[in-house]
């Protein structure tokens, strides 16, 4: 979208990074208020600012290219300092304005199914795990079992979170198939996240309703579980009108492909 380029020598290009490196940090991007502000407006104003703010990008960067000429002559590089920090503070600010922008742009999620859970205390191991889940009537295929002595336990869970599913098709507002890797980043980039290993049997003891029998979830791993074959496969939440509630596993290559109607739980 823009582009802008320091025509100056390497020893000022270091010079000047390393003077302003303290002083250049968080505070000069926009707050959430004003993100939030902004993100309100009608698209036109939006595309207003926008527009002005790379205006005004195009006048600092030409201000900063006569400042780093005047340094190269004399030495002085305080006025090159502080445009330097003047211009990458516009940078982010439109930067974190075209984002907004277009995570505005984007269909509202339609979740399948939501609900707030907390991961249960007596699952710290595969075998708790299996226990548990056994006891509660559900049935845990021999693949998934290996998976759960290869589950990372050790990893620290969130006192609680919402599980969300929805279908490929609702996540990428099309009729197509996507890989299991276009699936992780889109989610992500909606304000989704990808399921931790240890939460996975707290999410089979929640997910399954009465009221609708027929389930194929796959779940979304923040990192996929090597087998027996060294082949990397997640889980899946399975359950037919004629069979008991299921823990399986599936494929979980990041280039296999998923189908629209597929569904996959995240959190958030």
């Amino acid at each position: 979208m823009f582009v802008y380029i320091y025509y100056f020598s390497y020893y000022y290009s270091m010079e000047i990074n390393s003077q302003s490196e303290a002083s250049f940090g968080d505070e000069l991007s926009l707050t959430k208020q004003e993100l939030e502000e902004f993100r309100k407006l009608p698209k036109e104003e939006q595309e207003r600012q926008k527009d002005e703010k790379l205006l005004e990008l195009q006048r600092l960067n030409d201000k900063l290219d006569e400042a780093m000429q005047e340094a190269i002559k004399t030495g002085h590089l305080d006025e090159a300092i502080k445009l330097k920090e003047q211009l990458e503070k516009e940078v982010n600010d439109l930067k974190e304005k075209v984002e907004m922008s277009e995570m505005s742009e984007q269909p509202e999620l339609k979740f399948e199914w939501s609900k707030e859970i907390t991961p249960d205390p007596e699952i710290t191991s595969a075998e708790t795990a299996i226990t548990k889940l056994e006891n509660d009537g559900f049935v845990i295929s021999d693949n998934a079992k290996d998976l759960l002595n290869k589950v990372n336990w050790s990893e620290k869970l969130k006192s609680s979170y919402e599980v969300v599913s929805l279908s490929v098709s609702n996540l990428f507002n099309d009729e197509i198939s996507h890989t299991f890797g276009e699936i992780k980043i889109k989610a992500q980039e909606l304000g989704l996240d990808l399921i931790p290993q240890a939460l996975v049997p707290t999410i089979r003891l929640n997910s399954y309703d009465n009221s609708n029998v027929d389930e194929w979830i796959a779940m979304a791993l923040k990192e996929s579980i090597i087998n027996q074959d060294h082949d990397p496969r997640i889980f899946q939440c399975y359950r037919s009108s004629w069979d008991s509630p299921w823990l399986k596993e599936l494929n979980g290559h990041d280039d296999n492909e998923w189908a629209p109607h597929y569904q996959f739980f995240f959190v958030r």
